[in-house]
């Protein structure tokens, strides 16, 4: 299997993390303003769904991450793009490290989802 190949397995795996946390967002969104609308624990779940989300931005981080070793980067005159362009992430270990995150966000964003979930319900 070349480079090119697990490239394409790497960000298809990626986007179908992106896609069902976008789902997981909806979900509790969802929740939010029906099932636990009048939960005086309601603030809580602002939490998890931020979380969630920021495990998004990870994810697509590290598919930004991988799309840039794809490409050729361009070279910039401007201190400020040759410092943004040397800032992106490039590296192996810095795309595992942003998808790591980006998992961790989803794991503690579910746990605390549910824990939520639960106290909603013993105290109603």
């Amino acid at each position: 299997m070349n480079e090119n190949e697990k490239s394409q397995i790497h960000t298809d795996y990626l986007k179908s993390w992106v896609t069902a946390t976008l789902a997981f967002v909806g979900g509790e969104v969802t929740l939010l303003n029906t099932v636990y609308r009048e939960s005086e624990y309601l603030s809580v779940l602002y939490l998890p769904i931020l979380i969630v989300m920021l495990a998004i931005l990870f994810c697509l981080a590290a598919f930004e991450g991988i799309v840039n070793r794809a490409i050729d980067m361009t070279e910039f005159n401007n201190r400020i793009l040759k410092f943004w362009v040397k800032s992106l992430p490039i590296t192996k270990e810095a795309i595992w490290l942003l998808s790591a995150i980006g998992g961790a966000f989803i794991a503690i964003g579910t746990v605390l989802a549910a824990i939520f979930i639960y106290i909603a319900q013993i105290s109603t």
